[in-house]
């Protein structure tokens, strides 16, 4: 064992999902000898039985939450001491307005959020929703 991460789990009782990194440290001197990653996500599994689970797990299903947690994975990955317009810019290419494609891609590969776990299919929903 090279040690101990501790990792509130409070905010998973109200539905929510937690993505974040945590320092492993020694249980001796309390130094930091690591980190963990973390991605937990919370569903309900009512109706899900049999064949249906697997069918289940794959819907996604629009909600205030959901919404604010796109956009904060989203956020995390912006610099936050910069104009408006140049973040903008990072979506649009520098044209005046962004198509959906170029919001996906900015967000899975620029930012990087497919390899933190976004799915296209969550930033679709998310695009549908805010039409």
């Amino acid at each position: 064992m090279i040690g101990v991460a501790k990792i509130p789990l409070a905010s998973l009782a109200s539905g929510c999902s937690m993505h974040d990194h945590f320092p492993i440290k020694t249980l001796s001197e309390g130094s930091e000898v690591g980190k963990l990653e973390v991605r937990i996500d919370v569903m309900s599994m009512e109706g899900a039985h049999g064949d249906g689970l697997f069918s289940a797990s794959k819907e996604l299903v629009f909600s205030k939450q959901f919404e604010q947690e796109i956009l904060m994975q989203i956020a995390r990955k912006l610099p936050l001491h910069c104009d408006v317009k140049l973040i903008f810019g990072m979506f649009s290419q520098g044209q005046r307005s962004c198509d959906r494609a170029a919001f996906k891609h900015t967000c899975l590969n620029r930012l990087r959020l497919q390899r933190d776990g976004m799915t296209e299919r969550e930033l679709e929903i998310f695009l549908e929703s805010n039409d």
